[in-house]
Protein backbone atom coordinates (compact mmCIF):
# COMPACT_ATOMS: atom_id res chain seq x y z
CA UNK A 1 0.00 0.00 0.00
CA UNK A 2 1.59 3.15 -1.54
CA UNK A 3 1.75 5.98 1.67
CA UNK A 4 0.51 9.63 1.25
CA UNK A 5 1.27 10.92 -2.21
CA UNK A 6 2.97 13.68 -3.05
CA UNK A 7 0.38 15.58 -5.03
CA UNK A 8 -2.39 14.76 -1.99
CA UNK A 9 -3.95 17.75 -0.37
CA UNK A 10 -4.92 18.53 3.06
CA UNK A 11 -8.74 19.32 1.21
CA UNK A 12 -8.83 15.66 -0.51
CA UNK A 13 -9.94 12.00 0.92
CA UNK A 14 -6.29 10.28 0.00
CA UNK A 15 -7.26 6.33 0.41
CA UNK A 16 -3.87 5.72 1.66
CA UNK A 17 -4.80 7.92 4.52
CA UNK A 18 -7.91 6.25 4.79
CA UNK A 19 -6.12 2.41 5.09
CA UNK A 20 -2.75 3.19 6.32
CA UNK A 21 -0.49 0.01 4.95
CA UNK A 22 -3.97 -1.98 4.51
CA UNK A 23 -2.13 -4.57 2.01
CA UNK A 24 1.03 -5.67 4.39
CA UNK A 25 -0.49 -8.66 5.40
CA UNK A 26 -0.52 -9.94 2.14
CA UNK A 27 3.06 -8.29 1.09
CA UNK A 28 4.60 -11.97 -0.44
CA UNK A 29 1.57 -11.91 -3.38
CA UNK A 30 2.56 -8.54 -4.33
CA UNK A 31 6.05 -9.92 -4.78
CA UNK A 32 5.27 -13.41 -6.16
CA UNK A 33 2.51 -11.30 -8.77
CA UNK A 34 3.70 -8.00 -9.56
CA UNK A 35 0.81 -7.39 -12.43
CA UNK A 36 -2.04 -8.54 -9.77
CA UNK A 37 -0.50 -6.19 -7.60
CA UNK A 38 -0.30 -3.24 -9.91
CA UNK A 39 -4.09 -4.17 -10.41
CA UNK A 40 -4.58 -4.02 -7.06
CA UNK A 41 -5.33 -0.11 -5.82
CA UNK A 42 -5.88 1.26 -1.93
CA UNK A 43 -9.24 2.42 -3.40
CA UNK A 44 -9.75 -1.38 -4.47
CA UNK A 45 -9.19 -2.22 -0.95
CA UNK A 46 -11.72 0.30 0.35
CA UNK A 47 -14.48 -1.71 0.35
CA UNK A 48 -13.32 -4.87 1.74
CA UNK A 49 -11.69 -3.25 4.45
CA UNK A 50 -14.91 -1.33 5.05
CA UNK A 51 -17.37 -4.24 5.29
CA UNK A 52 -14.55 -5.71 7.73
CA UNK A 53 -14.36 -3.05 9.77
CA UNK A 54 -18.32 -2.52 9.86
CA UNK A 55 -18.62 -6.17 10.89
CA UNK A 56 -16.07 -6.46 13.62
CA UNK A 57 -17.85 -3.26 15.31
CA UNK A 58 -21.01 -5.02 14.86
CA UNK A 59 -19.32 -8.32 16.68
CA UNK A 60 -17.67 -6.13 19.36
CA UNK A 61 -21.13 -4.21 20.08
CA UNK A 62 -23.33 -7.28 20.20
CA UNK A 63 -20.61 -9.05 22.65
CA UNK A 64 -20.10 -6.33 24.86
CA UNK A 65 -23.91 -5.50 25.40
CA UNK A 66 -25.05 -9.39 25.60
CA UNK A 67 -22.11 -11.47 26.15
CA UNK A 68 -22.72 -13.53 22.75
CA UNK A 69 -20.74 -13.13 19.16
CA UNK A 70 -23.74 -14.36 16.67
CA UNK A 71 -22.76 -16.54 14.16
CA UNK A 72 -24.68 -14.73 11.78
CA UNK A 73 -22.50 -12.42 11.99
CA UNK A 74 -18.96 -14.49 12.01
CA UNK A 75 -20.31 -17.06 9.27
CA UNK A 76 -20.98 -13.97 7.00
CA UNK A 77 -17.64 -12.09 7.91
CA UNK A 78 -15.57 -15.93 7.10
CA UNK A 79 -17.37 -16.18 4.22
CA UNK A 80 -16.12 -12.80 2.72
CA UNK A 81 -12.52 -12.99 3.96
CA UNK A 82 -12.26 -16.22 2.02
CA UNK A 83 -13.76 -14.27 -0.63
CA UNK A 84 -11.65 -11.34 -0.13
CA UNK A 85 -8.13 -13.92 -0.77
CA UNK A 86 -9.89 -15.84 -3.61
CA UNK A 87 -10.27 -12.54 -5.16
CA UNK A 88 -6.70 -11.21 -4.89
CA UNK A 89 -4.80 -14.67 -5.56
CA UNK A 90 -7.43 -15.54 -8.45
CA UNK A 91 -7.35 -18.98 -7.36
CA UNK A 92 -7.88 -21.42 -3.70
CA UNK A 93 -7.92 -18.78 -1.25
CA UNK A 94 -4.81 -21.31 0.16
CA UNK A 95 -3.62 -18.51 3.53
CA UNK A 96 -7.63 -18.01 4.28
CA UNK A 97 -8.50 -21.63 4.49
CA UNK A 98 -5.55 -22.17 6.98
CA UNK A 99 -6.16 -18.98 8.78
CA UNK A 100 -9.73 -19.89 9.70
CA UNK A 101 -9.06 -23.17 10.56
CA UNK A 102 -6.12 -22.60 12.43
CA UNK A 103 -7.94 -20.01 14.69
CA UNK A 104 -10.80 -22.30 15.07
CA UNK A 105 -8.97 -24.96 15.98
CA UNK A 106 -6.62 -22.76 18.74
CA UNK A 107 -9.66 -21.60 20.56
CA UNK A 108 -11.56 -24.78 20.34
CA UNK A 109 -8.17 -26.64 21.79
CA UNK A 110 -8.49 -23.72 24.67
CA UNK A 111 -12.37 -24.93 25.44
CA UNK A 112 -11.93 -28.32 25.20
CA UNK A 113 -8.57 -28.45 27.75
CA UNK A 114 -10.18 -25.53 30.03
CA UNK A 115 -13.16 -27.82 30.42
CA UNK A 116 -11.30 -30.83 31.36
CA UNK A 117 -8.92 -29.08 33.45
CA UNK A 118 -11.89 -26.93 35.44
CA UNK A 119 -14.98 -28.83 35.15
CA UNK A 120 -16.66 -26.35 33.42
CA UNK A 121 -16.90 -23.94 30.31
CA UNK A 122 -14.72 -20.67 29.89
CA UNK A 123 -14.45 -19.40 26.54
CA UNK A 124 -17.20 -19.18 23.94
CA UNK A 125 -17.16 -21.08 20.90
CA UNK A 126 -18.87 -17.88 19.45
CA UNK A 127 -15.09 -16.58 20.29
CA UNK A 128 -13.55 -20.12 18.25
CA UNK A 129 -15.92 -18.83 15.48
CA UNK A 130 -14.49 -14.90 15.35
CA UNK A 131 -11.07 -15.93 15.95
CA UNK A 132 -11.42 -18.37 12.85
CA UNK A 133 -13.45 -15.73 11.08
CA UNK A 134 -10.14 -13.42 11.40
CA UNK A 135 -8.15 -15.96 10.54
CA UNK A 136 -9.68 -16.15 6.76
CA UNK A 137 -9.11 -12.16 6.55
CA UNK A 138 -5.36 -12.05 8.12
CA UNK A 139 -4.60 -15.62 6.93
CA UNK A 140 -2.76 -17.99 9.55
CA UNK A 141 0.30 -16.05 9.21
CA UNK A 142 -1.11 -12.82 11.40
CA UNK A 143 -3.15 -14.88 14.02
CA UNK A 144 -0.66 -14.81 16.82
CA UNK A 145 -0.78 -11.02 16.57
CA UNK A 146 -4.70 -11.19 16.62
CA UNK A 147 -4.35 -13.52 19.44
CA UNK A 148 -1.32 -11.49 21.24
CA UNK A 149 -3.25 -7.72 20.73
CA UNK A 150 -6.37 -9.48 22.06
CA UNK A 151 -5.00 -10.88 25.28
CA UNK A 152 -2.79 -7.60 26.09
CA UNK A 153 -6.20 -5.56 25.28
CA UNK A 154 -8.89 -8.02 27.31
CA UNK A 155 -6.48 -8.61 30.45
CA UNK A 156 -6.61 -4.65 30.85
CA UNK A 157 -10.17 -4.52 30.67
CA UNK A 158 -10.67 -7.56 32.69
CA UNK A 159 -8.85 -5.87 35.46
CA UNK A 160 -10.72 -1.97 34.70
CA UNK A 161 -13.76 -4.15 35.15
CA UNK A 162 -12.55 -5.95 38.73
CA UNK A 163 -11.77 -2.62 39.85
CA UNK A 164 -15.24 -1.34 39.83
CA UNK A 165 -17.27 -4.37 40.56
CA UNK A 166 -15.40 -8.05 42.33
CA UNK A 167 -17.54 -10.01 40.32
CA UNK A 168 -17.91 -7.86 36.93
CA UNK A 169 -17.14 -9.91 33.55
CA UNK A 170 -15.63 -8.64 31.18
CA UNK A 171 -16.56 -9.41 26.98
CA UNK A 172 -13.71 -10.92 24.81
CA UNK A 173 -15.19 -10.18 21.46
CA UNK A 174 -14.25 -6.26 21.36
CA UNK A 175 -10.31 -7.84 22.44
CA UNK A 176 -10.61 -10.01 19.29
CA UNK A 177 -12.62 -7.59 17.02
CA UNK A 178 -9.53 -5.03 17.54
CA UNK A 179 -6.52 -7.54 17.01
CA UNK A 180 -8.03 -8.58 13.76
CA UNK A 181 -8.97 -5.14 12.94
CA UNK A 182 -4.86 -3.59 13.24
CA UNK A 183 -3.54 -6.73 12.05
CA UNK A 184 -4.81 -6.59 8.93
CA UNK A 185 -4.16 -2.55 9.05
CA UNK A 186 -0.76 -2.88 9.88
CA UNK A 187 0.44 -6.35 9.81
CA UNK A 188 1.28 -8.27 12.81
CA UNK A 189 3.06 -6.46 16.16
CA UNK A 190 6.80 -6.79 15.75
CA UNK A 191 9.37 -8.12 18.49
CA UNK A 192 12.19 -5.39 17.42
CA UNK A 193 9.94 -3.01 18.66
CA UNK A 194 9.07 -0.88 16.17
CA UNK A 195 5.99 -1.68 17.14
CA UNK A 196 4.52 -2.75 13.68
CA UNK A 197 6.56 -5.52 11.46
CA UNK A 198 8.29 -3.57 9.10
CA UNK A 199 7.93 -5.51 5.65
Amino acid sequence: MPRLRPDARPGGIDPAVVLPRAARPLRPLRRADPPLAAAVTPTALLWPTAALGWLLLALAAVDARAFVLPYRLTVPLAAGGLAFHGWWTKSLPIDGLIGMAAGWGLFAGVIVAYRAWRGRDGMGWHAAALLGAGGAWVGWQGLAGVVLIAAVWGLAAALAAGLRRADARSPFGPALALGVWLVWLYGPPSLTFGFWGAR
